[in-house]
């Protein structure tokens, strides 16, 4: 069973774990020892291994999330070119993909739960993985991404750069949304751990778009549905729109039901539209809808899910879901669907990068 350290563990500990023999990679003899200066590395390391002896110079870091992993991986390196030793971060836990970017690097890591990269370009090569996480920390909130705290990573999407939290609430809630300045704040300081933004001062500045949208993906739940309500209509999606826009409830298409506003995709026959009210809906429509699954060609969808409702782009009458939205639904669907989402990927990602105009 997973375990979970109550605290940090400070660099003292590590090392102390490492000399006490704690942590191992076999087939190697590693010897441990503090490092005498006070601004170079926390330890260094000789590694034996065939009557060869290798030297590292390590840093040890009491915390594995990606800030602080890409803090260490520098700090080694540098190091490393300092003294003329091979570089060594040791952490807490390696999760698969460190210990990749590790090997791409050609930095050696070893984590307290049994994962390891010892690497000497053309000389050594060890690696251990598979090994579960048993310093799993905790944040103050653990679904960043998902629900109505990843509107701000959705924002950040859009508008890359925000000069303080009250900047980015207002612009959060001029596309639709709205949050607290306390969960803004939250959700900026886990992404900083995830070294997806920058901050400096009130300042945040987005770095890694392509992988924030991927998180996002990654954490996508399609939104709850409180009623649902299919049925046939003979008008098209223009004026179908039309009618239910004076309706007092808000309404928008599903992302899937907005993808030829994105890409090219054939459109779908059936109309699904997210809204505050079925009912409003369906009394609006009056006789030109009539419910029933029989050649159903609208589905209402009712929710007060916020991500739905957030960054609608309207065209004439037709209110369609965000780009965002757009994507993440696709990407959750089939095959086809995923290769469209690819389409809308990349337009989400060339307008985050142009020039922003501030109102």
């Amino acid at each position: 069973m997973t375990t979970q350290d109550p605290r940090p563990l400070s660099e003292a500990d590590i090392l102390a774990r490492l000399r006490a023999g704690e942590v191992g990679v076999a087939p190697l003899s590693i010897q441990w020892r503090a490092s005498a200066r006070t601004q170079g590395p926390d330890a260094t390391a000789r590694v034996t291994w065939g009557g060869r002896s290798f030297r590292f110079v390590a840093k040890l870091k009491g915390r594995s999330i990606p800030k602080v992993f890409a803090a260490a991986l520098a700090q080694a390196k540098a190091f490393a070119e300092k003294s003329g030793d091979n570089p060594m971060v040791v952490l807490p836990y390696l999760a698969p993909e460190r210990l990749e970017e590790l090997e791409r690097k050609e930095v050696s890591g070893i984590d307290l739960c049994g994962n390891a990269l010892v690497v000497i370009p053309g000389k050594l090569f060890i690696l251990r993985t598979g090994a579960e996480n048993k310093f799993k920390e905790s944040f103050p909130i653990r679904d960043v991404y998902r629900g109505t705290t990843s509107l701000v990573a959705r924002a950040l999407l859009l508008r890359p750069s925000t000069e303080s939290l009250n900047d980015l609430d207002q612009f959060i809630r001029s596309r639709g949304g709205e949050i607290t300045i306390t969960t803004i704040s939250k959700a900026l300081r886990r992404m900083e751990d995830d070294v997806l933004i920058e901050r400096r001062g009130g300042k945040a500045r987005l770095l890694q778009p392509e992988e924030l949208l991927q998180k996002l993906a990654s954490a996508y739940r399609p939104p709850k549905i409180r009623r649902r309500l299919v049925g046939t209509t003979r008008l098209d999606r223009d004026k179908l729109c039309r009618r239910i826009g004076g309706v007092k409830t808000t309404v928008v298409l599903s992302g899937q039901s907005s993808t030829d506003r994105y890409a090219i995709m054939g459109r779908e026959d059936r109309i699904r539209l997210y809204c505050a009210s079925v009912s409003a809906i369906e009394e609006s429509l009056g006789p030109d809808f009539k419910p029933g699954d029989r050649f159903a060609n609208v589905e209402l969808l009712e929710t007060d899910e916020p991500t739905v409702y957030f960054d609608i782009r309207r065209n004439g009458h037709v209110p369609f879901a965000s780009a965002i939205q757009t994507f993440l639904e696709l990407s959750a669907g089939d095959k086809r669907e995923q290769e469209t989402a690819e389409q809308v990927r990349t337009l989400i990602l060339t307008e985050g990068r142009k020039p922003q105009v501030r109102k």
